[in-house]
């Protein structure tokens, strides 16, 4: 199967399972914002991510090093070794987890601690078995699990909040009990569990793993002050209320990130097959692909912002009249969410070619411009700061990327693409705060403008599809 045909199967193949999961929990948001105060959610999510830190820096992405070293061998036996070599990793890691999580339970007073503790638990092990399922090629059985757990995830919510009238603690249980299930359905395909045995554990591919995910634990240190510890900033200085309107923001970024993350998974599965190097064709292979991918994403952003705003204006209510507030700060959230899509994209990259050295450097800037922007401005303009400040932060990110693809593989970049995207993005947000009709209207305009920039890829898609049904007849 040519390159093109496989990243095309893949990323269907995880559109329709993350489209499905993605609408389910997007159509959530009625729920939340009528029975969940701003105050209590913006506590959830700072837990959450406080968590999130805790379990990603210990646990070394181990899963992603799992799945890069499984697509480095050959047979079911050999891919065995990279799994339990890599879950030697992962049993240290957990050890770790479980001595800090005594700590931090005895030393601060969390409300929901065993259940906080448990969903870092849960993610890390459901991150592990999803990357296995991947190594192993079943891309299908990936995208429907994870649907089979979102509905799980909305039915204990359901349950839990609409019922038994739970707090916001329904959260934390209901994503606990869905990522059982998601792990209990991929066991039965990974047999992790059910295969396990030491014979498969490899010393010396154990360091190799260890020497690779250890960057990635830095630079996980790293990617969590550039993307959640605005999340703690806006709840120590404003108070959860208003990290409250920015949890219920990232729910409409979630529309950009469903759609890229279809791309991005099936784009690392082929970055990690392909024969990477540092040569020519390497870079033009990647140059033509940020390109592409650059594009849709611009395009796709500039078209979602006004229609969230005519979404608004036809359902007045899906959002409860408590998070209003929130409404200001859904377009630069969108705009950070691109250069966030972009950063990763590009990481992959660095993945691909084995320089993950530069991943952390490049994220550790990023990291540095959102800190120095979010303490700057926090205090003069409230929680429009933290949007600012992520928006910043991952442009660094990407700048800084992009110039060292540039003298590692002659990477190109159109800069000027952002030129003409800054003033635009400007003239949509003031338009977002005007009424739904001149967003209508910039939507038609953006929907023309668009049909050219992506011209030659929709003429192409045409064809093809047109050739398909001839031959259909």
């Amino acid at each position: 199967m040519s390159n093109t045909k496989k990243i095309f199967k893949s990323t269907i193949i995880y559109f329709l399972g993350n489209i499905l999961s993605k609408i389910i929990l997007f159509f959530m948001l009625p729920l939340y914002t009528k029975y969940i105060p701003a105050g209590d959610m913006g506590y959830y999510d700072s837990a959450i991510a406080i968590v999130t830190f805790f379990a990603s820096v210990l646990f070394l992405d181990i899963g992603s090093g799992i799945m890069r070293f499984m697509f480095e061998k050959k047979t079911l036996n050999d891919k065995r070794y990279a799994i339990y070599s890599g879950l030697g990793i992962f049993i240290i890691s957990l050890s770790l987890y479980v001595l800090v999580a005594i700590i931090g339970g005895l030393a601060f007073e969390f409300e929901y601690f065993i259940w906080i503790a448990l969903y870092g638990f849960f993610l890390c092990l459901n991150n592990v078995y999803g990357h296995v399922t991947r190594g192993y090629g079943a891309n299908t059985l990936y995208a429907v699990s994870g649907i089979v757990s979102t509905v799980v995830n909305v039915g204990c919510n359901l349950f839990f909040i609409l019922a038994l009238g739970w707090d916001y603690k329904a959260l934390y249980i209901s994503q606990c009990i869905s990522m059982l299930v998601h792990i209990i359905i991929l066991e039965l395909k990974c047999k992790l569990i059910f295969n396990f045995n030491l014979k498969y554990f490899d010393k010396d591919l154990f360091k190799k793993m260890l020497r690779f995910s250890l960057p990635l634990c830095v630079n996980s240190v790293a990617f969590w002050f550039l993307s959640s510890a605005n999340k703690i900033i806006v709840t120590t200085v404003l108070g959860a209320e208003y990290n409250g309107y920015l949890a219920i923001v990232n729910k409409f970024t979630s529309i950009l990130y469903f759609v890229s993350s279809c791309f991005q998974l099936a784009w690392q599965e082929l970055v990690y097959s392909r024969d990477n190097g540092l040569k020519q064709s390497t870079g033009e292979f990647y140059s033509k692909a940020f390109d592409l991918y650059l594009r849709i994403l611009l395009v796709g952003l500039f078209l979602l912002i006004p229609l969230i705003k005519i979404g608004l204006a036809i359902y007045p209510n899906f959002i409860d009249v408590q998070y209003n507030d929130s409404i200001i700060l859904i377009p630069l959230a969108l705009a950070g969410t691109v250069m966030a899509i972009l950063s990763s994209f590009l990481g992959s990259v660095f993945g691909g070619i084995k320089q993950n050295n530069f991943i952390f450097v490049s994220t550790l800037l990023g990291a540095i411009v959102n800190l120095g922007v979010i303490f700057a401005l926090i205090n003069i303009i409230g929680v429009m700061a933290a949007n600012i400040a992520f928006c910043a932060g991952f442009t660094a990110t990407v700048l800084m990327r992009t110039l060292i693809l540039k003298r590692k593989i002659n990477m190109k970049v159109k800069y000027w693409y952002f030129a003409i995207a800054i003033p635009l993005l400007i003239a949509i947000i003031y338009v977002f705060n005007l009424n739904w009709f001149y967003n209508l209207l910039t939507f038609a305009v953006i929907a023309a403008l668009g049909g050219l920039v992506l011209k030659p890829e929709l003429t192409v898609l045409y064809h093809k599809v047109k050739s398909r049904l001839k031959q259909g007849k």
